[in-house]
C-alpha cells in the first residue's frame, strides 16, 4: 500500500473512530441527564473521551504531517530533476560535434569519475534528508506539530 493509500485509509478509520466516540458522548450525556447520575462520574468519563479525542486527532495529524513533508521532499526532487534534465538537454545541443562533452575541466582537474566534488544538487539532497529526519512529526507533542507545521 502507497504512503497515500494508507493515509487515506488511517483517515477512513479515523472517522469510523470518531463516530464511536461520538456514540459514547451521547450516552455520557444521556446518563448525566438521569435523575440519579453521578456527577464525579460524568467528569472522569468525559475527562477521558476527551483525551482520547486529542490522542486520536493528534495521530492522524502526526501522519498527515509526515505525508505532506514527504510530498513537498519529493517536489523539490522532481524541480531538481527537471532543471538537470533541462540542463543536460542544454549541455548537448552546445556540445554536440565538439568532441567528448564528459571531457570538461572539472572532470580533467579531479580525475577518476568517483573523485569528483559533490555538486550543488548532491549537497541540496543531503541537506534535506538531514532536515527530513530533524523534522520527524513523530518526535514532537501534537501541539507543538500545530505551531510548527501550519501547512493549511
Amino acid at each position: 500500500m502507497s504512503e497515500e493509500e494508507e493515509l487515506i485509509a488511517n483517515h477512513r478509520q479515523h472517522i469510523d473512530d470518531v463516530v464511536d466516540i461520538v456514540k459514547k458522548d451521547m450516552n455520557l450525556l444521556h446518563q448525566v441527564d438521569q435523575p440519579s447520575s453521578d456527577i464525579e462520574e460524568y467528569v472522569h468519563n468525559l475527562d477521558a473521551i476527551l483525551l482520547r479525542k486529542m490522542e486520536m486527532i493528534g495521530q492522524v495529524r502526526g501522519k498527515l504531517v509526515n505525508f505532506y513533508t514527504h510530498l513537498k521532499h519529493e517536489e523539490k526532487l522532481m524541480k531538481m530533476y527537471s532543471a538537470k534534465v533541462q540542463e543536460a538537454e542544454g549541455s548537448q545541443h552546445q556540445q554536440f560535434g565538439q568532441g567528448d562533452p564528459y571531457d570538461t575541466p572539472q572532470r580533467i582537474e579531479y580525475g577518476n569519475a568517483g573523485d569528483y566534488p559533490p555538486t550543488e544538487d548532491e549537497n541540496m539532497l543531503d541537506d534535506m534528508e538531514q532536515e527530513d529526519h530533524s523534522r520527524s512529526a513523530f518526535n514532537a507533542p501534537s501541539h507543538q506539530m500545530a505551531q510548527q507545521n501550519n501547512f493549511f
